[in-house]
Protein backbone atom coordinates (compact mmCIF):
# COMPACT_ATOMS: atom_id res chain seq x y z
CA UNK A 1 0.00 0.00 0.00
CA UNK A 2 1.13 3.52 -0.74
CA UNK A 3 1.33 5.40 2.56
CA UNK A 4 1.10 8.79 0.83
CA UNK A 5 -2.08 8.08 -1.11
CA UNK A 6 -3.37 5.44 1.32
CA UNK A 7 -4.34 3.30 -1.65
CA UNK A 8 -3.50 -0.31 -2.06
CA UNK A 9 -2.92 -2.06 -5.37
CA UNK A 10 -3.91 -5.61 -4.64
CA UNK A 11 -2.41 -8.70 -6.23
CA UNK A 12 -4.76 -10.75 -8.35
CA UNK A 13 -7.35 -12.55 -6.22
CA UNK A 14 -7.21 -10.09 -3.30
CA UNK A 15 -9.68 -7.25 -2.54
CA UNK A 16 -10.74 -4.76 0.18
CA UNK A 17 -9.00 -1.50 1.04
CA UNK A 18 -6.00 -3.31 2.53
CA UNK A 19 -6.06 -6.40 0.25
CA UNK A 20 -7.07 -8.58 3.18
CA UNK A 21 -9.84 -10.68 1.55
CA UNK A 22 -9.18 -13.36 -1.02
CA UNK A 23 -11.59 -13.92 -3.89
CA UNK A 24 -9.89 -17.22 -4.69
CA UNK A 25 -11.49 -20.48 -3.57
CA UNK A 26 -10.30 -21.70 -0.17
CA UNK A 27 -8.94 -25.24 -0.45
CA UNK A 28 -10.44 -27.95 1.73
CA UNK A 29 -8.27 -30.41 3.66
CA UNK A 30 -7.30 -33.38 1.46
CA UNK A 31 -9.99 -32.25 -1.02
CA UNK A 32 -12.52 -33.82 1.39
CA UNK A 33 -10.89 -37.24 0.74
CA UNK A 34 -13.30 -37.64 -2.21
CA UNK A 35 -16.06 -38.36 0.32
CA UNK A 36 -17.52 -34.87 0.57
CA UNK A 37 -18.12 -31.51 -1.07
CA UNK A 38 -15.78 -28.58 -0.50
CA UNK A 39 -17.16 -25.14 0.38
CA UNK A 40 -14.70 -22.90 -1.46
CA UNK A 41 -15.71 -19.89 0.64
CA UNK A 42 -15.05 -21.42 4.06
CA UNK A 43 -12.68 -24.27 3.17
CA UNK A 44 -14.92 -26.71 5.05
CA UNK A 45 -16.08 -30.13 3.88
CA UNK A 46 -19.66 -31.41 3.91
CA UNK A 47 -19.37 -35.20 3.99
CA UNK A 48 -21.54 -37.31 1.64
CA UNK A 49 -23.00 -39.62 4.30
CA UNK A 50 -22.76 -40.52 7.98
CA UNK A 51 -20.21 -43.19 6.99
CA UNK A 52 -17.61 -40.40 6.68
CA UNK A 53 -16.74 -37.50 8.97
CA UNK A 54 -13.90 -35.37 10.25
CA UNK A 55 -12.60 -32.09 8.86
CA UNK A 56 -11.45 -33.89 5.68
CA UNK A 57 -14.26 -36.55 5.53
CA UNK A 58 -11.48 -39.10 5.95
CA UNK A 59 -12.72 -40.91 9.07
CA UNK A 60 -14.86 -43.89 8.15
CA UNK A 61 -17.68 -45.43 10.17
CA UNK A 62 -19.15 -48.88 9.52
CA UNK A 63 -22.61 -50.14 10.40
CA UNK A 64 -22.76 -51.38 14.02
CA UNK A 65 -19.04 -50.56 14.34
CA UNK A 66 -18.34 -54.05 12.93
CA UNK A 67 -19.86 -55.35 16.22
CA UNK A 68 -16.40 -55.00 17.77
CA UNK A 69 -15.22 -58.10 15.85
CA UNK A 70 -13.46 -56.37 12.96
CA UNK A 71 -11.93 -53.22 11.53
CA UNK A 72 -13.74 -50.61 9.46
CA UNK A 73 -11.75 -50.08 6.26
CA UNK A 74 -12.11 -47.85 3.23
CA UNK A 75 -12.48 -49.71 -0.06
CA UNK A 76 -10.94 -48.01 -3.10
CA UNK A 77 -13.69 -46.58 -5.30
CA UNK A 78 -16.49 -47.36 -2.83
CA UNK A 79 -18.73 -44.72 -1.26
CA UNK A 80 -19.27 -46.81 1.87
CA UNK A 81 -16.51 -48.44 3.96
CA UNK A 82 -16.67 -52.13 4.85
CA UNK A 83 -15.83 -54.40 7.76
CA UNK A 84 -12.72 -56.55 7.66
CA UNK A 85 -13.69 -59.23 10.18
CA UNK A 86 -11.42 -60.80 12.78
CA UNK A 87 -10.58 -64.49 12.44
CA UNK A 88 -13.61 -66.53 13.43
CA UNK A 89 -16.15 -63.82 12.55
CA UNK A 90 -17.99 -63.09 9.31
CA UNK A 91 -20.97 -61.36 7.79
CA UNK A 92 -21.31 -57.79 6.55
CA UNK A 93 -20.87 -56.38 10.09
CA UNK A 94 -18.84 -59.25 11.61
CA UNK A 95 -21.82 -60.47 13.61
CA UNK A 96 -21.70 -64.11 12.52
CA UNK A 97 -19.57 -66.39 14.67
CA UNK A 98 -17.88 -68.89 12.40
CA UNK A 99 -16.93 -72.09 14.16
CA UNK A 100 -14.54 -73.08 11.39
CA UNK A 101 -12.18 -70.62 9.69
CA UNK A 102 -13.84 -69.11 6.59
CA UNK A 103 -16.51 -71.85 6.75
CA UNK A 104 -13.76 -74.16 5.40
CA UNK A 105 -13.79 -72.02 2.21
CA UNK A 106 -16.55 -74.27 0.87
CA UNK A 107 -13.92 -76.97 0.29
CA UNK A 108 -14.39 -79.08 3.38
CA UNK A 109 -16.68 -80.01 6.27
CA UNK A 110 -16.75 -78.14 9.56
CA UNK A 111 -16.54 -80.16 12.76
CA UNK A 112 -18.74 -78.03 15.03
CA UNK A 113 -17.40 -79.80 18.12
CA UNK A 114 -13.75 -78.87 17.49
CA UNK A 115 -14.06 -75.90 15.11
CA UNK A 116 -11.71 -77.63 12.68
CA UNK A 117 -12.14 -78.24 8.96
CA UNK A 118 -12.00 -81.67 7.36
CA UNK A 119 -10.71 -80.49 3.98
CA UNK A 120 -11.04 -82.21 0.64
CA UNK A 121 -7.67 -83.87 -0.14
CA UNK A 122 -6.62 -81.32 -2.77
CA UNK A 123 -7.23 -78.39 -0.34
CA UNK A 124 -5.66 -79.64 2.86
CA UNK A 125 -2.55 -77.43 3.02
CA UNK A 126 -4.06 -74.77 5.32
CA UNK A 127 -6.57 -74.82 8.17
CA UNK A 128 -9.36 -73.10 6.19
CA UNK A 129 -9.06 -75.40 3.11
CA UNK A 130 -8.41 -72.36 0.89
CA UNK A 131 -5.47 -73.88 -0.99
Amino acid sequence: CDLTTELCHCDEGWVEDNCSRSTLPVPCPKNCSNHGVCNGTTGECTCHSWHWDGPDCGTQHCDNNCTWHGQCIAIDGADVPACDCDLGWGGAVCDVFMLCPSFCSGKGLCNEQTGECACQPEFSSVEDCSS
